[in-house]
């Protein structure tokens, strides 16, 4: 056991050395968070074996291990159907309150895709007997489990750049419009972005610092003004000063907030140099740290704005797909891989039982 258990910690620690190499390199990187998430097993079953060969703790390491044991069993038995009910649930707040738009359906689909799946699974049992369907499960299966990996590394890289925020002396925040309603007012979810700036702004002025916000948007074609002069308008409502306030109305997409907002800040900075953060929607800051290095903002950390909570699971699923989409030839490289490899496998044990026979 103790052998076991100094592998353990051996993993453990190569698992936190790797981690740190990653997320130092590139902190918007998936394969950070899954590093971390593999780190956090390893520690959690070296401390479970610590506590197993503790004597004065064994019974308490056996009744954690039977609670475990419940939940695990639970989980396998039951799992999928709360997350189905949950998905479906979630569907039904987001048709109350937004749009019936095919980006505020994701969790609906997802929902009535997994629920189809297990009624294909129950009904059609007996379909298990043919190769080609074992094939197709498998592969589905495999794909399914690949698919949930990197979701919870995502979420887990997603909180890691949440947590990761701007220092107050940065010298700007760029705020990333998200579209305005009734032709040219903010709408709550915008809102919700300069106000997360605004109250860094604040922070910062009460320590002597004087941060400048570029509030970054083009107008569209259903607009009657420009998102970024109605941003500063708000910003200027709730207490920026107004040479504190830049407005950037040429961007049509996140990608180019970053990049025509940085020509705005190297304008204004006049050549020194300078520092820069973003304030945009919670679900948004992962993705937008990837897409501010894509526009030569290195370093640039995000704040995130709190968004309604029936709104943040159909919002995660949009950014997690935007993010695989982003990777996909990794992503279809590491899936064909493992689905080659599966297949090879079952053609091995189906010509060996075969030459049984």
């Amino acid at each position: 056991m103790d052998n076991f258990l100094l592998f353990l910690l051996a993993v453990t620690l190569a698992g936190a050395v790797i981690f740190g190499v990653v997320y130092g390199k590139d902190p918007t990187r998936i394969f950070g968070g899954f590093m971390l998430d593999c780190t956090i097993g390893a520690a959690l079953c070296t401390l479970l074996g610590a506590l197993s060969t503790a004597r004065h703790l064994s019974l308490f390491f056996g009744i954690l291990l039977i609670v475990l044991l419940v939940l695990f069993v639970g989980l396998a038995l039951g799992g999928i159907w709360l997350v189905i009910a949950y998905l479906l649930f979630n569907a039904v707040q987001v048709f109350k309150h937004e749009r019936h738009t095919l980006q505020n359906m994701l969790s609906l689909l997802l929902g009535v895709g997994l629920l189809a799946q297990m009624v294909v699974v129950f009904v059609s049992a007996k379909l298990l007997e043919s190769l080609v369907f074992v094939v197709l499960f498998g592969v589905l299966w495999i794909t399914e489990a690949w698919l949930a990996v990197t979701a919870v590394s995502f979420l887990t890289s997603s909180l890691l750049c949440r947590l990761d925020r701007p220092r107050l002396h940065t010298d700007y925040i760029i705020v990333l419009g998200s579209g305005l309603i009734r032709g040219g007012e903010v709408s709550p979810l915008l809102a919700g972005r300069i106000e997360a700036a605004i109250r860094f702004y604040r922070r910062a002025a009460a320590k002597g610092l004087h941060p400048k916000l570029v509030l970054s948007g083009r107008q569209g074609a259903d607009e009657t003004r420009p998102e970024g002069e109605a941003m500063r308008e708000y910003a200027l409502a709730h207490g920026v000063a107004a040479g504190d306030a830049l407005a950037e109305t040429q961007s049509k997409n996140t990608l180019e907030n970053f990049r025509f907002s940085k020509a705005v800040m190297d304008a204004d900075a006049a050549g020194q140099n300078y520092t820069c953060g973003f304030a945009t929607s919670d679900y948004h800051v992962l993705r937008a740290c990837r897409l501010a290095r894509q526009a030569g903002l290195t370093k640039a950390k995000g704040l995130g704005a709190r968004t309604a909570r029936y709104y943040v699971t159909n919002a995660t699923i949009r950014e997690y797909i935007a993010v695989m989409l982003s990777s996909k030839r990794v992503n279809i490289t590491v899936l064909g891989f493992l689905t080659g490899g599966y297949c090879l496998l079952l053609a091995f044990l189906s010509f060996f039982e075969q030459i049984a026979a």
